[in-house]
């Protein structure tokens, strides 16, 4: 736009004015005017409003996930859910039990040792919505997969509403968040983490082995020995500790080898490093890349910790090779 157009623009309004009296261009001009007002000061505060609405609906769903990432962790390290949301170790991460925007709780079922629990973040005002977590294990087309679910409400919600309906196990319609409600809103699916079977038991077993070197200061390769609930063989899955040395190892295999066909098969390698002049455990999980045959044999499962072992090179179950799902302390 030129600099002399909103100049030249003024006198012409100006003119039209002198000769029509100024009676219509002169509440155009004022409605101009508060139009103008309107944009510079009162919009930016409702978008401003809008904006911060939805930091506050993010605060929710983000705080309910790391709830749910939280009970997995405390899962596998005590074979039960946390009731409590001081006993999930995020009140250090900031999360507390009720902040300006929402009180965050927690429903298992059974109430003393949950298999499946529900962490809760029920909004303390009009505005914002309610969010939901869902976190256990159940079958899906024949494979025990543990699950961690985040669910919403539909619509804007009032505040300190009752739940409804919480789910007390994990079926079709837990899995989509049917027919839960908080007061007379149903709740929308957002999303979901899926684990298998063979997966969740060896990284169990491994918090097992890492809780069992911070006591004697060695691994043991005696699943019986170890403080979980996972049994040596399932439908699916052959759960077995290889250990270097035998009597005492300081590097040891978990394996979960598939019993049955298309499956994929895991393998956890633990062992200890120095760190700050203190051994500490540490792991590396691996899968197959593909499924396998029944009852497949493991080679090169490694004797010695090195980077070509963490790394899962060189390590085969039947004709598959493994690749890399995480490495911890390396």
């Amino acid at each position: 736009m030129k600099s002399e157009f909103p100049i030249k623009f003024l006198q012409y309004l100006k003119s039209r004015c002198d000769r029509e009296n100024g009676s219509v261009w002169f509440i155009l001009l004022v409605i101009a005017i508060v139009c103008g007002l309107f944009i510079v000061l009162i919009l930016p505060q409702f978008l401003g409003r809008r904006g911060h609405s939805r930091t506050r609906i993010s605060e929710s769903r983000n705080n309910v996930g790391a709830m749910n990432r939280a009970q997995q962790a405390f899962y596998l390290e005590n074979q039960y859910y946390a009731t409590d949301i001081t006993q999930l170790g995020l009140i250090g991460l900031g999360l507390l039990p009720k902040t300006v925007n929402y009180k965050y709780e927690i429903a298992g079922k059974p109430e003393d040792r949950p298999i499946i629990i529900n962490n809760l973040a029920t909004p303390l005002h009009r505005g914002l919505k309610a969010n939901l977590g869902i976190v256990g294990k159940t079958a899906i087309d024949g494979d025990i997969v543990f699950i961690s679910i985040v669910c919403e409400s539909q619509q804007l919600m009032d505040q300190n509403l009752t739940w409804g309906n919480l789910p007390t196990e994990i079926d079709e319609k837990t899995l989509n968040c049917d027919g839960i409600t908080i007061g007379d809103q149903p709740l929308n699916f957002i999303n979901k983490w899926v684990y298998p079977e063979g997966q969740w038991s060896t990284g169990v077993i491994n918090q097992a082995q890492q809780n069992f070197y911070k006591k004697n200061k060695y691994f043991t390769t005696n699943l019986v020995q170890l403080d979980t609930d996972i049994p040596s063989q399932t439908e699916s899955y052959k759960y077995e500790i290889i250990g270097t040395p035998e009597d005492r190892p300081t590097i040891i295999n978990i394996l979960a080898t598939p019993r049955v066909k298309r499956k994929i098969a895991y393998l956890m390698i633990v062992s200890v490093t120095l760190v700050d002049g203190e051994l500490v455990p540490i792991a590396a999980s691996c899968q197959s890349k593909t499924t396998t045959g029944k009852n497949p044999t493991w080679q090169g499962l490694p004797t010695q910790l090195g980077r070509k072992s963490v790394d899962c090179d060189g390590i085969t179950v039947g004709d598959q090779r493994l690749e890399t799902i995480w490495k911890d302390r390396f």
